[in-house]
């Protein structure tokens, strides 16, 4: 009786370490992660200007961003985006210092795409970005 208790027991035991080292839970993964730092940002308007804007994460939800000196408003000046997935984001409309803006983008090859419109209350400008991590 006491044999047959104590291969209960290291059956037990055998089964119990063997369902510990099963397949782990997959981590939560922030799909903004990969977007936050400082960025080189060089658009299509005029002069074809480059400027750096710096992306961080809301520190209130889980699936914003902010971009400073968004559009080169200036340091302080910032949009909000929302990210979809891991290689898409939303700019809602928005004012930001006086302009509209509203748009999209990507996360492909290490690099950012920005495609929004900005409107000054006078005329819509189409802006294509790219962005590469400094």
């Amino acid at each position: 009786m006491r044999s047959q208790v104590r291969l209960l027991a290291i059956f037990v035991l055998i089964t119990a370490a063997v369902w510990s080292c099963g397949p782990k839970e997959n981590p939560v993964v922030d799909n903004r992660d990969q977007f936050v730092g400082t960025w080189s940002c060089h658009d299509n308007t005029a002069g074809n200007p480059t400027y750096n804007v710096v992306i961080s994460k809301s520190a209130t939800d889980d699936i914003n961003i902010f971009v400073d000196n968004f559009a080169n408003l200036g340091s302080g000046v910032k949009a909000v985006v929302k990210v979809n997935s891991a290689t898409s984001f939303t700019i809602a409309s928005q004012s930001i210092s006086g302009e509209t803006v509203a748009g999209s983008g990507a996360f492909a090859s290490s690099k950012i795409t920005f495609n929004y419109t900005e409107n000054d209350g006078v005329s819509n400008i189409t802006v294509a970005a790219t962005l590469t991590k400094i």
